[in-house]
């Protein structure tokens, strides 16, 4: 379900790379410009606090308390639609 989601803004970022390149290379598109950074950097910026959230939550937190925040998340959804299966991690 997530992976769509982080597609998506992947796709943001490597439109707006693009869409950057070609405004600041072509004077016809130029006024694209600052459509096409705003994509780059919101791409970005989702990005980096997606994965700077799961780390500080993985390093602060440590690997158990994430196990349980995890189980509890899935436990509440499996309530909610019968046929979702978590994943538990493998306890040591």
């Amino acid at each position: 379900m997530i992976l769509p989601m982080m597609g998506f803004f992947l796709m943001l970022i490597v439109a707006g790379g693009l869409g950057s390149l070609v405004a600041s290379a072509d004077p016809t598109r130029a006024r694209l410009f600052p459509f096409t950074l705003a994509m780059l950097f919101s791409g970005t910026a989702v990005w980096i606090i997606v994965l700077g959230f799961g780390a500080l939550g993985e390093t602060a937190l440590g690997p158990a308390v994430s196990s349980i925040l995890f189980f509890l998340f899935c436990w509440e959804h499996r309530r909610s639609y019968p046929g979702l299966h978590c994943w538990h991690p493998p306890q040591p």
